[in-house]
């Protein structure tokens, strides 16, 4: 298996995403030790702007709208306010790549290099694009009470069937019947014997041991 198709695998597992949301993104983002802070370029709410200008990272985010900061003390991943949700899901799955890749180098921002970008890139495609199998785990999990009640409703049908099915058909431990006379066994509510006394009772087992034959009215298949 391709090891960023494995990671992303692995990255989705660990944090039990069932859905690929920027909520999903940022809770698994911040179990990974990074706090996600929101921004707008220039129009920051103090504190944003006064941590910011600590790291002197202002003039660098007016021109961005996602990226990953990490030095001694903090580790952060940035993300503009200005998105959709669409927006949000492939720029977080990119730096999710940076942060579960450890893309940890000299650079206090990462992903300026090409190596890492393309590991990044590559990280945030598989994550994005789940194969069939994924999606059907996910699924199931997902919807794993309304799959159970399911699978309980198929059991009772099923064992509802066998029942009717036992009931209708003969088993070695069916009760038959047999006149005095007769050389055939029926069912109780055959018309041949209906009225009739003295009949005696055998179960199918018995019956195979003697030599009566089947009623073809009321057991046509035998």
């Amino acid at each position: 298996m391709n090891i960023y198709k494995k990671k992303a695998n692995q990255f989705i597992s660990q944090f039990n995403i069932t859905q690929i949301t920027s909520e999903s993104l940022i809770n698994a983002i911040e179990k990974c030790g990074y706090k996600v802070i929101r921004f707008r370029p220039y129009v920051n709410k103090d504190n944003v702007h006064d941590l910011m200008e600590k790291l002197d990272i202002l003039e660098f985010a007016s021109g961005e709208k996602a990226f990953t900061y990490i030095d001694a003390n903090n580790r952060f991943v940035f993300l503009s306010k200005d998105l959709s949700e669409e927006e949000c899901c492939i720029l977080l799955s990119h730096e999710a790549g940076h942060v579960y890749l450890k893309h940890i180098g000299s650079k206090l921002v990462l992903g300026q290099d090409i190596i890492s970008e393309y590991e990044a890139n590559e990280f945030s495609h598989y994550l994005l694009n789940n194969d069939l199998p994924r999606k059907i785990r996910t699924a199931i999990k997902k919807n794993k009470t309304a799959y159970l009640i399911a699978a309980i409703a198929s059991a009772v049908l099923i064992c509802s069937v066998l029942i009717s099915v036992n009931v209708f058909l003969p088993g070695n431990n069916s009760l038959y019947y047999v006149s005095e006379s007769g050389e055939k066994y029926h069912r109780k509510s055959c018309i041949y014997i209906k009225g009739k006394n003295n009949l005696k009772q055998y179960t199918l087992s018995e019956l195979k041991q003697m030599d009566y034959s089947h009623c073809k009215v009321c057991i046509p298949d035998g």
